[in-house]
């Protein structure tokens, strides 16, 4: 007789297609919850790499800002000697920082070193006079002028 089964052989398929479906539900499963952990390691790698990347061009930012004040101090220390003498000195900073310009601040007593949403703001503590001015980074000089008795930062 052909297409005829037993009922006891029906009964056995019927308990291997469970074990069957049972077994790629428990794959799928598997393989949804592996997705979910790698996605939020990875969520969290990139936030913790964004920002170790803010605090490293902040960090530069800070070190050009520094680089800066000691280049005014060092100008200040021509000017006290009497004579008709104009400085322009360049300032030998890095003209990107992380692959972008940044710019340059002279706004009261104060030095700011700016690039996009990261500022540095130092206090300039100079005996000289200063013209608030601004500059980007690239081919940035500080320049003297005697006639006004200023210091400011340009860019030619």
């Amino acid at each position: 007789m052909v297409g005829k089964c037993s009922i006891s052989q029906r009964i056995s398929s019927i308990g291997d297609d469970n074990k069957a479906v049972s077994e790629t539900v428990e794959i799928l499963f598997l393989i949804s919850m592996t997705s979910i952990v790698l996605g939020v390691v990875l969520l969290n790698f990139y936030s913790l790499i964004s920002n170790v990347e803010e605090e490293s061009k902040y960090a530069s930012l800070q070190n050009i800002a520094g680089k800066i004040i000691n280049d005014i101090h060092s100008i200040q220390s021509l000017t006290i000697y009497p004579g008709e003498l104009e400085i322009k000195k360049k300032l030998e900073i890095p003209e990107f920082v992380a692959g972008s310009q940044y710019t340059i601040k002279i706004s009261g007593n104060w030095l700011i070193v700016k690039q996009k949403s990261i500022e540095v703001k130092l206090p300039i503590s100079a005996k000289i006079n200063l013209k608030n001015s601004t500059a980007t980074s690239i081919n940035a000089y500080l320049f003297y002028n005697v006639t006004t008795n200023t210091l400011e930062v340009k860019n030619e």
